[in-house]
């Protein structure tokens, strides 16, 4: 593979690219992957933190009954358990699956896709939390952008 700058003929670029794809599609990404999931996980829990969804705007209050029924307490978080699964930080409900190229990470506690997604059925609002924000999401584009351009030079 060309790694140093050199003349070539036009003629050589089919064979190049392809030379150029092959080492790619062989190296790992699991370090870029390895800090997306971390970047992205520390999204999940800043997201916790503003009680707001991805169009900024903020989480409804809790409902006076669901108050009265469990006492105060921060919004999606009575047990911290949905909070810890999507952080990261393992225990009951937490998600992760990564593969050569990909990852999902979260949780499949049943109850995180009701807030997730609200219930108007059960008069449950919308309370988005999993979501990369912008900022994460070119945080994790510098990451596979950065690994890329190592790889090239």
């Amino acid at each position: 593979m060309l790694r140093d700058q050199q003349q070539i003929e036009a003629s050589q670029m089919p064979q190049l690219m392809q030379e150029f794809a092959a080492g790619f599609l062989q190296d790992s990404l699991a370090e870029p992957i390895s800090e997306c999931v971390r970047i992205v996980r520390m999204g999940f829990m800043e997201n916790f933190q503003l009680k707001e969804g991805s169009d900024g705007r903020t989480w409804p209050p809790h409902a006076p009954s669901t108050v009265r029924r469990y006492g105060p307490h921060p919004l999606l978080i009575l047990s911290d358990a949905m909070r810890s699964a999507v952080a990261g930080e393992g225990g009951v409900g937490a998600v992760f699956r990564d593969s050569f190229r990909e990852f999902e990470t979260g949780t499949d506690l049943i109850y995180a896709r009701t807030h997730q997604e609200g219930d108007a059925s059960r008069n449950i609002p919308q309370r988005e939390f999993l979501y990369a924000s912008e900022d994460v999401q070119r945080e994790c584009q510098g990451e596979i952008e950065d690994f890329v351009f190592e790889f090239i030079l």
